[in-house]
């Protein structure tokens, strides 16, 4: 059983770069940076950015880790989770 007390979610909206493979149609969707939608456990939260871990062991060792750079986020919600 967990003896987790509580986390962080982390909510972030943010842009980040694309790229289409091999030959296509010029679609003007392509052109345009892709919005992302992240969710996951905060791990830090510093001047230069944000990083968020899918999961996280009772010795808080994390795995699946992303980095989000603090220019790429258009909006970030946090919620603070109490686990019973």
């Amino acid at each position: 059983m967990q003896d987790f007390k509580s986390c962080i979610i982390a909510i972030i909206e943010w842009v980040d770069s694309q790229t289409v493979y091999g030959w296509s149609e010029y679609d003007v969707n392509e052109d345009t940076p892709a919005t992302i939608l992240t969710v996951g456990l905060l791990v830090s939260d510093d001047p230069s950015s944000v990083t968020v871990a899918v999961g996280m062991s009772k010795s808080k060792k994390y795995t699946g880790k992303l980095t989000i750079p603090k220019c790429a986020i258009k909006h970030i919600t946090k919620r603070k989770e109490v686990l019973t």
